[in-house]
């Protein structure tokens, strides 16, 4: 299985560090720091009602959903997408995003 590498909110595309910024309200600041996203976004879902592992349930304009890393973007003029938030290229490797254009 490949890693979540970010989360699409809002009609963007959006790193975990900023994801934990838009819903750390409300989580303990211990669990913040750890810098785990799945972690906030659980705890973040839970005071919701989100069924967050039940992505049919609700609309990534209510909750984010995760993205993999096969499922970035890479275009060869620009490289791969870019965080909606901080504007920082999202996944760890160029392989992490790369899907070849038809």
């Amino acid at each position: 299985m490949t890693a979540v590498e970010a989360y699409t909110y809002n009609a963007d595309v959006v790193c975990p560090d900023c994801i934990i910024k838009r819903f750390s309200d409300g989580i303990d600041a211990a669990v913040v720091a750890t810098g785990n996203a799945e972690t906030v976004l659980d705890l973040a879902a839970t005071a919701r009602g989100v069924d967050r592992y039940d992505e049919r349930s609700y609309d990534s304009g209510d909750f984010p959903k995760v993205v993999f890393g096969n499922q970035l973007n890479y275009d060869p003029d620009a490289g791969c997408e870019h965080c909606g938030d901080c504007h920082e290229p999202l996944g760890h490797e160029p392989a992490d995003c790369y899907r070849p254009f038809a």
